[in-house]
């Protein structure tokens, strides 16, 4: 229908009448419309917040089991951490998927809790699920990839699995070696060794690391295409070789040996890092140990004595202990 020109609207007013109605009633119509669009958008906005929030909660109770199992595995409360870890990672698992970080983490403290109680071949397969999926995400030489390798070794190693193994373990140092050039410190190689009852090797690669830092001190230049020694680390590496061929002396059952290295490793960490490191407790302890299998109970125990009440004396039960 064509619309009325002005003179026809003079003469039918009715007509003027219908077309004001009209107008009156498609503005009435937008506006509904934009009120509807407008209900909708809002809805959707406040749906979409609902959900993440609800998302972001469950997220929170999550990391709350997660911790609450790691505080009660401290505490040697293995069953109920389990509870906690095992809450958090199936929680984990549906929410994220079985790649993601906080998934991997509850699975990884999971499976060390349930080597605690015993678990062994459950414990087992749960690093090699967190080995294999890192594997396939961050890579063969990521160091938590690598990390679940050495656990997986020594699971195998508790299970009585030792040629399998003793055969991961030279393949994963070898592989280690040919990827980043010899970047694993020889001292942590010949513990490796010593750990799998290979003690001479161990003895043999531990010496000529001490020989060779022991002229690296002398001779600060020869240090400078090393990436282990610089000068400001050096004594720490020696002191760390000291500690490695403890172990590998105990492992021979060379107890006096093993009590002469510790104290020189002892000694070092006390001059260098402080009474309270970690690490000078560390090597006092195995001290404390290998002086006690030398018949020098007493001595042990006093030694053991003096490190509880270090622990004891400081904050938090030793979590505040100094690092240096």
């Amino acid at each position: 229908m064509a619309p009325l020109a002005a003179e026809d609207l003079e003469r039918r007013p009715d007509a003027m009448i219908r077309v004001h109605k009209y107008n009156r009633l498609r503005c009435r119509v937008v506006f509904l419309w934009v009120l509807a669009t407008m209900g909708v958008v809002l809805s959707w906005k406040r749906s979409r917040k609902q959900v993440g929030n609800g998302f972001d909660e469950r997220l929170d109770l999550l990391q709350k089991a997660y911790y609450a199992g790691i505080e009660a595995q401290e505490k040697h409360n293995f069953e109920e951490a389990t509870q906690h870890l095992e809450k958090a990672y199936n929680g984990h698992l549906g929410l994220l998927g079985n790649t993601h970080e906080r998934t991997l983490q509850s699975l990884y403290a999971l499976a060390q809790n349930q080597a605690k109680l015993g678990n062994l071949e459950l414990a087992l397969e749960n690093v090699q699920t967190c080995r294999d999926i890192r594997r396939k995400t961050v890579g063969d030489f990521h160091s938590e990839t690598i990390k679940s390798e050495y656990d997986i070794i020594a699971l195998k190693s508790r299970l009585g699995r030792y040629n399998e193994s003793l055969e991961e373990a030279n393949a994963l140092m070898r592989r280690v070696e040919r990827e980043y050039n010899l970047t694993t410190p020889p001292e942590q190689r010949g513990g490796l060794l010593a750990a799998l009852n290979r003690t001479d090797e161990a003895e043999t690669l531990i010496l000529d690391q001490i020989n060779r830092l022991e002229a690296c001190r002398k001779d600060k230049n020869l240090t400078l295409d090393d990436p282990y020694l610089e000068p400001g680390e050096l004594n720490m590496s020696v002191l760390n070789c000291y500690c490695s061929l403890g172990m590998t002396y105990r492992q021979k059952s060379n107890f006096t040996e093993a009590a002469k290295m510790f104290r020189k490793s002892y000694l070092g960490f006390k001059a260098l890092c402080g009474d309270h490191h970690p690490l000078t407790l560390q090597v006092w302890g195995n001290m404390a140990f290998t002086r006690m299998e030398l018949g020098h109970v007493d001595e042990g125990e006093d030694i053991f004595r003096e490190i509880v009440e270090v622990y004891r004396n400081s904050s938090n039960g030793g979590k505040n202990i100094v690092h240096c």
